[in-house]
């Protein structure tokens, strides 16, 4: 995290989950800044980030976690990805919110 007072976040996935509960959330949660999305889709991934201000998209993941400008995760991707997502953004000193469950299965953790 930088010296600043505002946890940077990155939401990866922009489903009902994200867009009902995780960005309302961000934005309304003093002490983050929500500096990034993920989606497959570039056209979703725009739409969402002019609705909320926030500066930068990607349409790969593992760019996302690759950016400086994020101190944080939500995972609001399908289950199966949960798994593989969260322990790519832990290695890379993220912190990581997921949405349950982590994992589909115990040897994915």
């Amino acid at each position: 995290m930088t010296n600043s007072s505002s946890l940077r976040v990155g939401v990866i996935g922009l489903g009902q989950i994200a867009l009902k509960a995780h960005l309302p959330g961000y934005e309304k949660a003093e002490g983050c800044r929500l500096t990034a999305l993920y989606s497959s889709r570039e056209s979703v991934a725009q739409k969402v980030a002019v609705q909320y201000g926030i500066p930068t998209i990607f349409t790969d993941w593992k760019k996302l976690l690759a950016s400086p400008e994020v101190d944080a995760v939500s995972i609001c991707t399908p289950n199966v990805t949960h798994a593989p997502i969260a322990l790519e953004a832990l290695k890379r000193g993220k912190h990581v919110l997921v949405e349950k469950p982590i994992a589909i299965s115990v040897r994915d953790t």
